[in-house]
């Protein structure tokens, strides 16, 4: 920090400028608290999520299972794609301490898949079960994307709010305390020479009256 002129002035202006640093410190720290806490809340959100998609997971390599075991590889790569429609959740932006979480609506967005022209020489029942819960997997892989998303920028901005808090708490704040407690004490011993300086003056001036009597 540049240094500054000894004066009342001087530390009047260092008491504002400490004020305003430390207001912006309690908030900063209040913004990490809250961050943490979404941090912590989304991070349970995240681990149903996953819990969620890997039963699916399993379930849908079981109806795969079934599939292979009733048509074979061979049959199965060919195997005509069924028509079906994913249905995509619908996210919107939701600003949160300066960042944009997504959010979900609670509506969903069809989206058609596209179907070979023939249809299934062989059909079962297996294959089809098998091409629903693969599509229902890719419906929540999207929702756990979503999740993971959030998560990555919540915790981008904890690490800057963190680093930000850790130096105005380890650095700044500190300096600009020890900043003015030095002018302080150095006010106090301008102000005690003054004194003294007086007491003397005036000592002198009675010793002179004393001596032209």
């Amino acid at each position: 920090m540049p240094e500054r002129i000894v004066s009342r002035a001087a530390l009047l202006e260092i008491r504002r400028d400490l004020a305003v640093v430390e207001e912006g410190y309690r908030f900063l720290d209040e913004k990490r608290i809250m961050l943490a806490q979404a941090l912590l809340q989304k991070l349970d959100e995240y681990r149903a999520l996953w819990q969620a998609w890997t039963t699916a997971e399993r379930q849908a390599q079981q109806t795969l299972i079934a599939a292979l075991m009733r048509h074979g590889i061979e049959g199965l790569q060919v195997y005509p794609v069924p028509p079906a429609s994913l249905a995509i959740p619908v996210w919107s932006d939701i600003p949160f301490l300066g960042i944009d979480l997504l959010n979900p609506s609670g509506k969903t967005q069809p989206i058609a898949m596209p179907a070979s022209g023939m249809p299934p020489s062989n059909p079962s029942f297996e294959a089809q079960t098998c091409a629903r819960e693969y599509a229902s997997l890719t419906e929540l892989a999207f929702e756990l994307a979503m999740a993971r998303a959030n998560l990555l920028r919540l915790r981008a901005e904890y690490r800057r709010t963190e680093r930000r808090v850790r130096s105005l708490e380890n650095v700044i704040v500190p300096e600009m305390r020890a900043e003015q407690r030095a002018m302080e004490d150095k006010l106090d011993e301008n102000d005690q020479e003054e004194v003294i300086r007086s007491h003397l003056f005036i000592g002198r001036q009675r010793h002179d009256q004393d001596a032209l009597k």
